[in-house]
């Protein structure tokens, strides 16, 4: 939420002080919101076409209360869901690097005898 004191603000004012838009977003089809919430105008923006070919058409002026909204694309939709679950990959992976299961099991008994042979000479 960025609130702003002057007679001018405009989307390319707002996208600047926000920091930027991410990689993921749907730059072409930024839209803004105003007026009453039940029956709000929504206007088309190209931020595309203002930051990258400098159409200053397309710089639009905002009014208190406008809410600016840029689409994130399927990637970005994609990229949060993987960063959402990546948590729950890594809990269901780690018992997997953690613990080399043997394949064969009468290895396995013998590693642990000697292990436990190994301490008893310690003593």
């Amino acid at each position: 939420m960025l609130a702003f004191v002057g007679s001018e603000f405009s989307i390319l004012d707002a996208v600047v002080r926000a920091g930027g838009v991410t990689r993921f977003a749907v730059h072409e089809s930024t839209k803004i919101v105003r007026g009453d919430p039940k029956r709000p105008e929504v206007l088309s923006t190209d931020l595309e076409k203002l930051m990258q070919e400098g159409d200053l058409t397309q710089n639009v002026t905002l009014q208190n209360g406008d809410f600016v909204f840029v689409p994130r694309s399927w990637i970005g939709d994609i990229n949060a869901f993987l960063e959402q679950i990546q948590p729950l990959l890594n809990l269901a992976l780690t018992p997997q690097f953690i613990l080399e299961i043997p394949t064969d099991t009468d290895e396995a008994f013998d590693d642990a005898k000697d292990a436990f042979k190994g301490s008893d000479d310690d003593e």
